[in-house]
């Protein structure tokens, strides 16, 4: 089976020997050139046909077709709170370094988070749906903010005819009863950091005084039960890059949505190497072999968890509205009330594009000519990832590795984020086989993922990240 992806529109399709064929050839692929080089191999009516085929599908686009234009400023409904400058782990890869992002250690005060959720709303227009991020360090430092937060936002949403969407990002250990109970309510999407089993986790997860994090970690998950916008998070580093043992480890959990990628900007000398980087992809190749030979349609539904976020993207089939995988205008805030384009830009001075007094500065953060992201202005790299063909696909944060590049580089392969790129391309690829043979093999996969329900009556897994 011969595949081809359509990159802008993120579409894939199975193509013929001689769509493939004629797509191998060397730009630019003319239908008189190609019907001559082709000769030996099929007829010139055989070639006109595929010709044909793959300028319809976007897959052979003219060479005088127009490029997108600028980027269009869009209005702001995506808020990043670094509601905590502070962590109680210790965890020796983290690029914040472990929470404090190079500076002193800081919780929010509760006046910067209701002016930065002010901000969001007076941007926001008339978009329908404002969305609220919380991170750190640990943001459940900061649990009074964070309630305080969600409360302000649902509140203010309601009187605007709006619709609020958190997320939070957390190691587990400050999760109780009751907070579980608070974010179960307002429906707020958790991301749990686990990075393997018990020994794996403790080796490269340790609290402040030297401790293991695994067992409070996973305490709440008897908590959470069966709440379907929880998703497990699993960071492979130099020192834990097994990923099939992680990612089993995980589904044992309970955890119906799985998220493995490499670190970005690791410290501590823990960013993917050759060796790293190549065990990754071997194992995320025997997942989606495991995936395809499962014994029930369920079971395959659920061993696909690693690649949903893939899933989605070729399901919704169009091209993202910002060059980032946020797909959102965003705004991030650190802990005292400085704006950064995005939170892994946050206690960068040089990246600071206003404050949530004096509010956004959008000469800097957005250049209207150009149509240019303050990343794009700053990272000369980024011009990589706008040619790169995966880069509708890519799920690492490709903004936040072209400004901060760090670690071993390919010798072949992309050069503007070392193996965490290549390990993304090849993952990709993966992915889009792995789809590909569900959606001819096993169908029922799909409906599993995005149509079938759970025991709550909740959607699957696809079908709340497709909204």
């Amino acid at each position: 089976m011969h595949l081809a992806l359509a990159v802008r529109t993120s579409r894939l399709h199975p193509i013929s020997a001689a769509e493939a064929a004629l797509l191998r050839l060397s730009p630019p692929i003319t239908l008189s050139a190609a019907q001559a080089r082709l000769a030996p191999r099929f007829d010139a009516a055989s070639v006109a046909a595929a010709h044909a085929r793959l300028v319809a599908r976007e897959l052979l686009v003219p060479l005088d077709a127009p490029e997108p234009g600028p980027l269009p400023r869009g209005q702001l409904t995506r808020l990043e709170l670094g509601v905590a400058e502070d962590c109680n782990l210790r965890c020796p890869y983290c690029f914040v370094s472990q929470g404090s992002f190079g500076g002193p250690r800081r919780l929010m005060p509760g006046a910067v988070a209701e002016r930065a959720v002010e901000l969001l709303f007076a941007e926001s227009g008339s978009a329908p749906d404002v969305y609220v991020g919380f991170y750190g360090g640990e943001p459940l430092l900061n649990t009074p903010v964070v309630c305080q937060v969600i409360e302000d936002a649902t509140a203010r949403a309601e009187r605007a005819g709006k619709q609020a969407h958190f997320d939070l990002i957390t190691n587990g250990t400050r999760l109780t009863a009751d907070v579980v109970d608070f974010l179960r309510a307002h429906r707020v999407a958790v991301q749990l950091s686990l990075d393997g089993p018990a020994p794996v986790n403790d080796a490269i997860r340790p609290n402040a005084g030297g401790q293991g994090s695994y067992r409070q970690a996973t305490r709440p998950l008897a908590w959470f039960g069966d709440y379907p916008a929880l998703q497990g998070r699993a960071t492979l580093t130099r020192a834990n890059p097994e990923v099939e043992e992680i990612v089993d480890h995980l589904l044992e959990l309970g955890l119906p949505r799985i998220i493995a990628r490499p670190a970005v900007g690791a410290e501590g000398g823990l960013g993917l190497d050759e060796a790293a980087a190549a065990r990754v992809v071997e194992g995320y190749q025997r997942l989606a072999e495991r995936c395809l030979a499962a014994a029930t349609d369920g079971e395959a539904a659920r061993r696909s968890a690693p690649f949903l976020g893939y899933f989605s993207k070729l399901l919704e089939g169009r091209p993202r509205q910002v060059p980032c995988q946020q797909e959102a205008w965003v705004v991030a805030c650190a802990a005292d009330g400085a704006l950064y384009p995005c939170k892994d830009m946050a206690a960068k001075p040089q990246y600071q594009i206003g404050t949530v007094w004096s509010g956004i500065d959008w000469s800097k953060a957005y250049d209207e000519a150009a149509g240019k992201l303050l990343c794009q202005q700053q990272a000369a790299k980024k011009a990589e990832c706008a040619t790169c063909w995966g880069r509708e696909l890519c799920q690492i944060s490709c903004m936040h590795v072209c400004l901060e590049p760090k670690g071993q580089q390919p010798d072949d392969g992309p050069q503007y984020g070392g193996w965490e790129c290549w390990v993304s391309l090849r993952v990709i690829e993966i992915a889009l086989d792995l789809f590909e043979r569900l959606r001819q093999e096993r169908p029922a996969v799909f409906w599993a993922l995005y149509g079938g329900e759970t025991r709550d009556g909740a959607r699957g897994p696809l079908a709340s990240l497709l909204g």
